[in-house]
């Protein structure tokens, strides 16, 4: 329950806009084709300058680019029980919008378990077309993620292999 109080003070209610096209970019090789805004996933706004959005659960992502883009660009805020402790203290900016992994009031359920599927999964809603760069099965930088796969996280890469399948939908609609 603390998550979910300190997720509803850190949502900062910002207004989502639509677009034509999103670049979504992940950590293997971030080199962004630039063709649409940019949607970077976590620690890939560490390794890259020009992204527009960033979607991200404080866990790869520096302080200052948490900051910067809660600030001068757009935050996808993931808040949970794991990182409720890192994420209240932080000075946020005004353009942060909070996600959760289940339903609460006033907040916004994105039903995902990694960054890059959540990701996915948002720029689907938001875009008219989806790009994906920088994503390859079972990957995590050591740039971004400072441990190995555990058995427990390759079930989560594995189901997470599969939500990101809703981000796709769209295209086949």
């Amino acid at each position: 329950m603390k998550a979910l109080r300190v997720a509803v003070l850190l949502d900062k209610g910002v207004k989502i806009e639509r677009y034509e096209c999103l670049e979504v970019v992940g950590p293997k090789d971030p080199e962004p084709t630039y063709s649409c805004p940019i949607m970077a996933v976590d620690g890939v706004a560490n390794m890259i300058d020009d992204y527009e959005i960033l979607v991200s659960d404080a866990d790869g992502a520096s302080d200052e680019e948490l900051l910067r883009a809660s600030r001068e660009r757009l935050l996808f805020l993931h808040v949970h029980g794991d990182n409720v402790e890192r994420v209240a203290p932080l000075p946020l900016g005004n353009r942060v919008k909070v996600t959760v992994q289940f339903w609460y009031p006033g907040l916004f359920c994105v039903p995902a378990i990694s960054d890059g599927d959540r990701a996915l999964i948002l720029a689907g809603l938001l875009a008219n077309e989806v790009k994906v760069t920088g994503f390859n099965k079972g990957y995590q930088d050591p740039r971004t993620k400072k441990t190995l796969i555990h058995p427990i996280k390759e079930r989560k890469l594995n189901i997470s292999s599969v939500l990101s399948l809703l981000g796709k939908l769209h295209d086949v609609y």
